[in-house]
């Protein structure tokens, strides 16, 4: 019994171990994705210069430079334009005003594809923010990274999982949002 309890227990403490160095690796990855960003360029988007294109096309129609159905057509083909655009992670067309793809779910808010760095929720947390932080900063549903933990701590030795947890706790930053 007693020879178990020694295996059960460093086999905990190697798994805990491992958690531990990859959550430093990950603080350590984060803060240097980060500092190496660039800024990306502003461009002005189709619907700041719609009423002007609009009024040209009109014009155009008006003077006999094109026909009625061709001025239909550079109207229909502006409105696409300044109506749609494409999701720049899979390509497809979309509503220009859509902060979520509807065909790869993607999220378009965010301004670039940098990775945060890996902090403590101050928002979703149930004891530090712990997973929390690591859920916001995978990009996934944090009551998913609780399941997975709790499924791991109770494999590993409950008291191993506490313990990785409150010094992951002590290495982890806070966030400052």
């Amino acid at each position: 019994m007693l020879l178990i309890f020694i295996i059960l227990l460093i086999v905990g403490i190697i798994v805990i171990g491992g958690a531990i160095l990859l959550i430093v690796l990950l603080v350590k990855s984060s803060s240097k994705s980060v500092s190496v960003a660039k800024p990306t360029p502003v461009y002005p988007s189709p619907q700041a210069n719609y009423q002007t294109e609009q009024t040209r096309i009109l014009e155009m129609v008006k003077d006999g430079k094109v026909t009625p159905e061709q001025g239909e057509q550079l109207l229909d083909a502006l409105n696409r334009e300044v109506m749609l655009k494409k999701c720049p992670f899979c390509s497809e067309e979309i509503k220009a005003a859509a902060n979520k793809c509807k065909y790869c779910r993607a999220d378009l808010t965010q301004q670039s594809t940098v990775q945060k760095p890996l902090t403590r929720s101050t928002t979703n947390r149930m004891i530090s923010g712990v997973c929390g932080g690591l859920g916001e900063h995978l990009n996934i549903d944090p009551t998913l990274v609780r399941i997975g933990y709790v499924v791991v701590t109770v494999y590993s030795g409950i008291i191993i999982g506490i313990i990785a947890y409150f010094v992951i706790a002590l290495i982890v930053p806070s966030s400052t949002k």
